[in-house]
């Protein structure tokens, strides 16, 4: 079965077409009624189905006409139309002798069903069909004329809906020719953008956007596509605003330009709320790297180095610097600089207190701002500044931690800057943070002048402790600092640390410190000792362990104390070590302990030639001496390097 469809609406032809065939229907498509009027006349379809309004001819009077036609006047015809839902426009449709009168939408299994209801009428010839041209024509033209004057009357109320909406709405919204050029804009746009209508008459959008973006919009509107961008438009007064656009063209029937319409929106505030929350996110990941640099370092250099890159970065400014007070001298001193032409820096950057605006901020412990520098240069007396440096608006921050002043953070610029609170408020934030980095490098280094004091009172203790021991003992006055700086020189070329030979160092000194527990007249015996005398004398690494154990700065130098009367293979004292048992520390000072003895006058017997003492530590390697301790010391006795 050839169905003919009639509507003027593409989409709708294309749906209604594919869901007739997809039921097993022939269709054919005229976009009016002349044109299927036409059609249905050179080969005549089994079923017309038509919208109501169209242009050139609407389907009342395609209807009109196929019905009085003789050929044509027993083809069923169905309205199925969104247009026209009045009841007397049904009536009139029918009066013309219409099948069925549909109004969209339809479920399309209702829709076929209605079709096929009426092919079956159709068949069975029980639809009524004029048996001649009507004699009604007052009657009808009455009705046709009634009908569109309703959709003329609903059209024109559209309208004026539709210019209510562009009058009142809150969008800028603007209407171009073909070509580009303004024919009407809302007083929204006019508002927005400071124009007269009589003012953008015969000009372009070109305006307040600017050629490039102009021309970038229309060639996008040019292939019939919608626009939609951000851009920076330019007021009458020359201000800038940030304008959202959504741009798109309005098309006749043939797909041709009408007009372009442009609905502009002012997002000014917004991008600026974007912008704040950027730089805050910005200014709160500087501030989170400044504070990994004072956590991470107290190296006052590099954490000033970071604060002036952000304080730059952060605040755009051109230069920075960070001048740190000098208690003792009451001197503002040069510290750290970011962004200055000239290298003399430090030279012209020192003030007194008080002197300049550094001087007084510091002195006053508050902000100074300066806006423009050439009208109070005299105040700055660092004058260089202005004058080779260009600087035309200066402010500074005094630096303070736990209530006293630390310093001044400064900030130069070289073109007219707006101070507002935002920048002070985060300028203050940063000078906070150096504050607490000057603070803490300065308890650091107090802490490092302290502890270093400290370590020399200990050392000097331990040497003392020393010489006492060497004055009980009048026959080894000097041992003790002779065995030290011995074992130091061997334990360097065994390639112990520096940090290691700091308690090798003090266990050489305390090596005796244990014999503090031995008896004089055992000590001092001229004679050779009793099995119970020596029994005693063999517990002085034990008395040492048990007297430095419990002091922790001093356990790690217990290895010599406690171990240096272990031999290599295992035959020593007090615990009966054997190889690299023995802490090598103490199989150093072992040797050295040897060397030393015997080369000195003992009250039992005199001292030994040096060739003497070599040839017996030479033979006691891998019994009591450790056989690679042995090669090297006696290298370096000989003057060679092992």
């Amino acid at each position: 079965m050839k169905i003919l469809i009639v509507d003027d609406n593409e989409d709708s032809r294309i749906i209604l077409k594919k869901n007739l065939e997809y039921a097993g229907h022939a269709v054919e498509t005229a976009t009016n009624g002349a044109e299927a009027l036409k059609m249905a006349k050179k080969s005549p379809p089994d079923m017309i189905i038509s919208d109501g309004l169209m242009p050139v001819m609407d389907g009342f009077k395609l209807c009109r006409e196929v019905k009085k036609d003789e050929q044509l006047r027993k083809i069923p015809f169905i309205f199925y139309t969104a247009t026209y839902m009045d009841q007397k426009d049904k009536k009139l449709a029918l009066y013309l002798g219409a099948s069925r009168y549909i109004l969209k939408p339809v479920e399309t299994d209702e829709f076929i069903q209605i079709i096929n209801e009426v092919f079956q009428e159709y068949e069975e010839k029980k639809l009524p069909v004029p048996e001649k041209p009507l004699a009604e024509e007052y009657e009808l033209f009455r009705m046709y004329e009634d009908s569109i004057a309703r959709k003329l009357q609903e059209k024109v109320q559209e309208l004026q809906l539709y210019r209510e909406i562009f009058t009142n709405s809150k969008d800028a919204v603007a209407i171009l020719d073909p070509k580009g050029f303004y024919i009407g804009q809302n007083p929204s746009y006019m508002s927005l953008l400071g124009y007269s209508d009589k003012e953008l008459r015969g000009k372009t959008p070109a305006i307040h956007l600017g050629d490039e973006a102009f021309s970038n919009i229309v060639k996008e509107l040019s292939e019939k596509r919608v626009y939609r961008g951000e851009l920076t438009s330019q007021t009458k007064s020359g201000t800038k605003l940030n304008i959202e656009l959504s741009a798109f063209p309005i098309l006749d029937d043939k797909g041709e330009v009408v007009c372009y319409v442009g609905i502009n929106r002012d997002i000014t505030e917004r991008k600026q709320a974007e912008e704040l929350i950027q730089r805050q996110l910005s200014r709160m990941t500087a501030l989170r790297d400044i504070d990994m640099a004072i956590n991470s370092s107290l190296n006052l250099k590099v954490i000033l180095h970071i604060l002036l890159d952000q304080v730059i970065t952060q605040l755009r400014v051109d230069a920075a610097d960070v001048l740190l007070l000098n208690p003792h001298t009451q001197v503002l001193e040069y510290a750290a600089g970011r962004g200055f032409k000239t290298t003399a820096t430090a030279s012209f950057f020192n003030l007194r207190l008080g002197d300049g605006y550094a001087g007084r901020i510091a002195l006053e412990r508050k902000a100074c701002i300066v806006p423009d520098l050439s009208e109070a240069a005299e105040e700055l007396t660092r004058t260089q500044l202005v004058t080779e440096e260009g600087f035309i608006a200066y402010c500074g921050i005094p630096l303070i931690a736990k209530g006293q002043v630390k310093g001044v953070l400064e900030t130069f610029h070289r073109t007219l800057f707006k101070f507002n609170t935002e920048c002070l408020n985060f300028m203050e934030l940063l000078a906070g943070q150096a504050a607490i980095a000057i603070d803490n490098a300065a308890l650091f280094d107090e802490l490092q002048r302290s502890n270093i004091e400290l370590t020399m009172a200990y050392d000097t203790t331990l040497e003392g402790w020393s010489r006492a021991l060497d004055y009980r003992d009048k026959e080894t006055e000097g041992h003790s600092q002779r065995v030290t700086e011995m074992t130091l020189q061997v334990a360097k070329a065994l390639g112990i640390s520096e940090k290691e030979s700091v308690h090798v160092r003090r266990g050489a000194l305390l090596h005796d410190i244990g014999k503090l527990g031995v008896p004089d007249s055992i000590l001092l015996k001229p004679g050779k000792l009793t099995p119970e005398e020596w029994k005693i004398m063999c517990r002085h690494p034990e008395i040492a362990y048990e007297l430095l154990s419990p002091i922790s700065f001093l356990r790690p130098a217990l290895d010599i104390p406690y171990c240096h009367h272990e031999k290599w293979d295992g035959t020593g004292y007090p615990r009966g070590l054997k190889g690299e048992q023995i802490p090598l520390a103490a199989r150093i000072f072992a040797v050295v302990d040897v060397w030393d003895a015997l080369r000195s006058k003992r009250p039992y017997r005199p001292a030994w030639p040096e060739e003497k003492v070599r040839e017996y530590i030479r033979s006691l390697a891998g019994t009591h001496f450790d056989p690679k301790v042995v090669e090297v010391f006696l290298k370096l006795i000989s003057g060679n390097k092992p």
